[in-house]
């Protein structure tokens, strides 16, 4: 008998709130190096704050992988229901800890130290979080709306990135810094608090969802996640490389950009924050419109095609910035950068999810998203502004991209003459 397939509306509404919420949280910490550089490291010196607090935010990114493993071998063996709920429940945790720390002023040494283990409690929930959604929806979903369903997920991350940036612009509009680095810097993650609860409540269902859709399984036998990887290891190989390459781009141009703008180019924090929040806005409707049109055509070469593009215009449109850092170009760049990696980001992840047979999705998603995360994401802010401080050289952040995406697109350009890796990805789709 065929199998029932959700509705796409009810997975949708499942998945994506809860990346909203992991990625606001998460995200918001960036945003707030200052304040937190100030109050858990007692540093006044902007570029030292910028570079204690992305390294904090790095150092968060080496659990990823391991609740990654873990979340996608849960997802595998016992259900994404489970794995979804667990990574909920951890996820919790850390607003409220990052809330209650006491200052460096206060107890010393002991208050980064605890705040870099509950930053690390949080990348390992982190880590199953969005690709255990991604396999849900990509595995519940019908095979038309598959990659409409994954560019929604991803968009989820994006709206929590939004209300994140959108947060911080509205406190640099109204606060003054002094006010925020003396305890304003608390109220983004008091706001988290009704998101979890609602959160919570809208997670109630997952398990009978689950029991009443069951996915439909390969008849071969399950596989150690080890296995999966040796068995498909062109299929993670092409994954990993494509994940790379959005991560490096999303981190340094969504992510870390307003503080390049205000440490290196001068640009005011209100400023800085107003124009991030456009270009991430402009992304998302960007991932929305082009996951509608995914419905009728396959990305596949799209994604080839926006990687050259990209390429060259992260050169050209960096050195502009450079020159010149009026409104009119910070809106034309802005745009101009949400549009490309906006395209990408939405064809990413329905791109790997049609890499993997379904025993080995979860697993396949999971550690083809995380790991480039940990390298290409979590420590790229910190490897820019480590990088300018002792350089000088402001091509810092487009050098770092264009390189990876060049060799991201030879190796999959290599990939791409590999029979297996093409006929799995003709044979999900």
């Amino acid at each position: 008998m065929k199998r029932e397939t959700l509705k796409l509306r009810k997975i949708i509404q499942i998945t994506t709130v809860s990346n909203v919420f992991e990625w606001y949280e998460y995200i918001v910490f960036a945003f707030l190096y200052t304040a937190i550089g100030q109050h858990f490291f007692s540093s006044s010196d902007p570029v030292s704050a910028a570079i204690e607090t992305f390294g904090v935010f790095a150092l968060s990114y080496l659990a990823r992988p391991f609740g990654s493993v873990f979340f996608g071998w849960l997802s595998d063996h016992a259900s994404t229901s489970k794995a979804a709920r667990i990574s909920m429940l951890m996820m919790a945790f850390p607003p409220i800890a990052i809330i209650v720390i006491p200052s460096y002023e206060s107890i010393g040494i002991i208050a980064p130290v605890l705040l870099v283990l509950v930053r690390l409690i949080q990348g390992f929930a982190a880590g199953g979080e969005l690709p255990v959604t991604a396999t849900f929806a990509y595995n519940h979903t019908e095979p038309k709306f598959k990659r409409l369903a994954c560019a929604l997920v991803n968009c989820s991350s994006l709206i929590g990135v939004l209300l994140s940036s959108l947060t911080i612009t509205v406190m640099n509009a109204t606060l003054t810094q002094t006010e925020i680095t003396a305890g304003a810097w608390k109220y983004p993650f008091y706001f988290s608090i009704p998101l979890m609860i609602f959160l919570f409540w809208l997670r109630k269902d997952l398990a009978l969802m689950d029991k009443k859709h069951p996915v439909q399984k390969s008849d071969a036998a399950p596989v150690h996640y080890l296995s999966a990887i040796c068995q498909h290891k062109r299929a993670f190989m092409t994954g990993f490389v494509v994940i790379a390459s959005l991560q490096i781009s999303f981190y340094l141009m969504f992510i870390w950009l307003p503080t390049y703008l205000q440490l290196f180019l001068n640009v005011p924090k209100l400023t800085a924050s107003a124009f991030n929040t456009l270009s991430i806005l402009v992304m998302v409707a960007t991932v929305i419109l082009t996951g509608l049109a995914l419905i009728r055509f396959d990305g596949r070469k799209v994604l080839f095609h926006f990687f050259y593009i990209e390429i060259v215009a992260v050169i050209a449109l960096f050195y502009w910035l450079i020159q010149d850092q009026s409104d009119f170009t910070l809106a034309t760049i802005s745009i101009i950068f949400s549009v490309l990696i906006g395209v990408i980001d939405a064809i990413a992840l329905s791109f790997i999810g049609s890499l993997f047979q379904s025993q080995v999705r979860g697993i396949g998603m999971n550690v083809t998203f995380t790991l480039p995360a940990v390298f290409f994401g979590g420590f790229s802010p910190l490897i820019a502004t480590w990088l300018i401080h002792h350089t000088g050289i402001l091509m810092i952040p487009a050098l770092m991209i264009g390189v990876v995406l060049l060799v991201s697109l030879i190796l999959l350009i290599q990939f791409e003459r590999e029979p297996d890796t093409r006929q799995a990805y003709l044979h999900q789709n």
